[in-house]
């Protein structure tokens, strides 16, 4: 039996309610559902029904102590789901919903522990993808609850590639789902590319805890801003009592990320051991910032170095200089020792302007830091398609951004030997 592949889609772009409706009966059959966001595809389960989450930690290989974060319709859900005060988050939540911001507060009776990895808060997300949120939308209607969401961390095995495209997710865990019950929604490549960023609420000022496309400068200009009087928004439904307790004692012990000072305890997110998003090939990376700083012009384009003050080296486009360079960065960073080329078929990840040294295949060739999210995770996956030993990343630069330097991090979790 073939795992069905739903289009989400509509002709005109809009998405289609029949699907959504769909994927709503089969998350409350307790069916997991490759679901499409603007961030990456998630594998989805409804976050109030124990055993299907559990599901999703089996199915990815995830340790049941790392939290997911949980999808839901909108800033009204926010109260359905935190104990205490959540003014901070709806302010975030009032800016950048629908959008890759994820929200962690002080988590409400709603919020078991299968979602959390038992600690006291819980991580909570309005996507923008409309497939996404019409398919949510969706189950809180069949649900009448309007606070019901759905736990979904990436549709990937723990550790690996996160997936940005339909055919992803089916190669990715194709085999590990059933298709009896189980299904993916085809939404198109995800238009952001790389996961959510994720703010701490819990602390003062919030701080972020995951680089995504929303800067901390961003969240500070939103928090410092007069809050505006806020709307009334109808009572979420009662939570339903959870009686499923996820053992929190399996798999290794994650990264703790400390919630900062007056933190009244620490905070783990996803997505930050220091090993994460890797493909099988080798990742080095190179950074051209680091030796050619000072000769990069204002287009970002790396300049070559002087041989000797007031000598100036031909173009990068002309001698093939920068395509030098970046063959003797990985050398130096190479499989093979110190000064060794990198051992095996080599591929190439680097914004346009870096030339593509001979031999080696070129994967992505961003022109942009919004293009270098979009592209790095698909680019990262054609090297395992390729059978490559190894992949060199030229890293973009850090002043492009929130983005580059959300690609730099994953880049450099791709690159960190576990």
């Amino acid at each position: 039996m073939t795992l069905p592949v739903l289009v989400g889609l509509l002709p005109d772009g809009e998405p289609d309610p029949a699907v959504a409706q769909r994927v709503a009966r089969s998350w409350l059959a307790g069916a997991l559902v490759g679901l499409p966001t603007e961030t990456v595809y998630g594998l989805a389960a409804d976050a109030q029904d124990p055993e299907a989450v559990a599901r999703i930690y089996r199915t990815k290989g995830r340790p049941a102590d790392h939290p997911v974060i949980v999808h839901v319709a909108g800033p009204a859900a926010i109260r359905g789901w935190c104990a205490g005060d959540d003014a901070v988050a709806q302010r975030l939540a009032q800016a950048f919903w629908p959008g890759p911001l994820t929200v962690v507060v002080r988590r409400s009776a709603r919020a078991g522990d299968c979602i959390t990895g038992g600690q006291d808060t819980v991580a909570l997300r309005c996507p923008a993808h409309p497939v996404a949120r019409a398919c949510i939308a969706a189950l809180a209607a069949a649900s009448g609850d309007p606070a019901r969401g759905v736990a979904a961390p990436s549709a990937n095995r723990f550790g690996r590639v996160s997936p940005t495209r339909a055919a992803d997710v089916v190669a990715e865990l194709g085999d590990r789902l059933d298709p009896a019950c189980d299904l993916v929604v085809d939404g198109g490549p995800s238009a952001v590319g790389v996961e959510s960023t994720i703010v701490d609420c819990t602390v003062d000022p919030p701080r972020v805890l995951r680089l995504g496309a929303i800067s901390q400068a961003q969240v500070d200009a939103v928090v410092a801003t007069p809050a505006p009087t806020p709307a009334p928004t109808p009572a979420p439904a009662p939570p339903r009592v959870d009686p499923f307790r996820l053992s929190t004692q399996q798999g290794p012990q994650p990264e703790w990320i400390s919630g900062g000072e007056g933190a009244a305890a620490p905070v783990r997110a996803p997505g930050t051991l220091d090993s994460h998003y890797a493909p099988h090939a080798q990742v080095l990376l190179v950074e051209l910032e680091r030796t050619l700083g000072p000769n990069l012009p204002e287009s970002g384009m790396p300049a070559p170095a002087h041989r000797e003050s007031g000598m100036p080296t031909p173009s990068p486009a002309e001698s093939g200089d920068l395509a030098a360079f970046v063959r003797d960065e990985a050398s130096r960073l190479g499989s093979g020792g110190p000064g060794e080329p990198p051992s095996g078929a080599v591929g190439l990840i680097a914004p346009a302007p870096v030339p593509t040294p001979s031999e080696w295949a070129r994967l992505a060739a961003p022109a942009s830091a919004e293009a270098y999210a979009r592209e790095l995770y698909a680019a990262l996956r054609r090297a395992d398609e390729l059978g490559l030993a190894v992949v060199v990343a030229v890293l973009p630069d850090p002043a492009a951004g929130p983005l580059a330097e959300a690609v730099r991090d994953r880049l450099t979790r791709a690159a960190h030997s576990a």
